[in-house]
């Protein structure tokens, strides 16, 4: 009896060791070695939506795959999870539609809503191959020039309540 539990729980270790690796394996090694934040892949998922509503289509994995946004599923889970508590989309019978406007949806508000958010500019790519990545990435680097001048003064001056000179402009 120990010997057949032994081979039991060999049997189950090696069955267990290769779901494993077949898990590893699926994932794209391509993905996992790109530096596009997450927020860029949001974006470039939200034009493929507006894309597809506009052409009466809905979205799904592959959709975006054939896009140039080639995800894994776990991560495109995530992104929907987070559009779907926005009320961005809803989910059909066949996949995935818009189910709110985009003209109603300030950008400056997924910023914020973000749950993966973008620390500095240094992280954005070179390029990318979206429309609108040229205008996100000069926006980008231009609001974290406007942080630095704004919250640039000494953490102490802050913890005191000495207001910056910028800051007494704007109170006048």
């Amino acid at each position: 009896m120990p010997l057949f539990l032994l081979w039991v729980y060999l049997s189950w270790i090696l069955v267990l060791f290769g779901a494993e690796l077949v898990c590893g394996l699926s994932s794209s090694q391509q993905w996992r070695r790109r530096s596009v934040p997450r927020l860029l892949v949001m974006l470039g998922l939200l034009r493929v939506f507006h894309e597809s509503q506009l052409a009466g289509r809905e979205v799904r994995l592959r959709d975006a795959h054939r896009n140039g946004w080639r995800l894994p599923e776990d991560e495109w889970d995530e992104i929907l999870e987070f559009f779907e508590r926005e009320q961005l989309v809803c989910r059909t019978a066949a996949g995935w539609v818009l189910c709110r406007d985009l003209g109603h949806y300030s950008f400056d508000r997924l910023l914020r809503r973000n749950p993966w958010p973008l620390s500095g500019s240094q992280q954005l790519p070179e390029h990318l191959d979206e429309p609108w990545y040229p205008t996100f990435r000069q926006s980008m680097e231009l609001l974290h020039k406007e942080q630095a001048n704004l919250f640039g003064g000494s953490l102490a001056d802050w913890l005191q309540a000495v207001p910056a000179p910028e800051a007494k402009a704007c109170v006048l």
